[in-house]
Parts: structure tokens; C-alpha cells; sequence
């Protein structure tokens, strides 16, 4: 299964929502210091801000990202998550 950068960039978003909402009960209900929170909010925030990147220069250089065929070729972002991390 090949998994696209939007689709990882759409997994970090709802991941970010559900932390959020999540840690405010958490902090709330005094289970997680607020400093806690807003790191680990602030590092996933961190990672989508870096994927917007990616998807945005992805497109940039060849259209929106392909979906796998009928025949379940291999999708061509799988390449281009390979690429992206060896040189980052």
C-alpha cells in the first residue's frame, strides 16, 4: 500500500485536532501539565507545517498526487516519499 504525502498530511491534521481537544481535558483534569501540552502541540503543529511544504512543492512540480490505477500499479508519490527522505 502506498500511502501519499496528503494523505500523511491529512492523518497529522486530524491527529493535531484530536490532541488538542484531548489535552485541554487532559490539562483540566490536572492528568498533564500545560507546558506538556502545548510542546507536543507545538511539535505536531512542527510536522504539518513541514508536510504543507512538501505537498505544496510536490504539486508545484508535477500536479496533484496521483492514486493508484484499477490494475493497483504502484502509485508514483511512493517515489516521491522515498526521495523526500533520504534528502529531507
Amino acid at each position: 500500500m502506498s500511502i501519499t504525502p496528503q494523505q500523511k498530511l491529512a492523518e497529522v491534521r486530524r491527529e493535531l485536532a484530536l490532541r488538542e481537544r484531548v489535552y485541554r481535558k487532559w490539562v483540566a483534569d490536572g492528568k498533564m501539565k500545560f507546558k506538556d501540552a502545548e510542546a507536543r502541540i507545538a511539535i505536531m503543529q512542527a510536522i504539518a507545517h513541514d508536510y504543507e511544504k512538501w505537498c505544496a512543492k510536490l504539486e508545484r512540480e508535477s500536479g496533484p498526487a496521483t492514486k493508484e490505477d484499477d490494475h493497483g500499479q504502484k502509485d508514483e508519490a511512493a517515489q516521491d516519499n522515498a526521495d523526500f527522505l533520504r534528502n529531507g
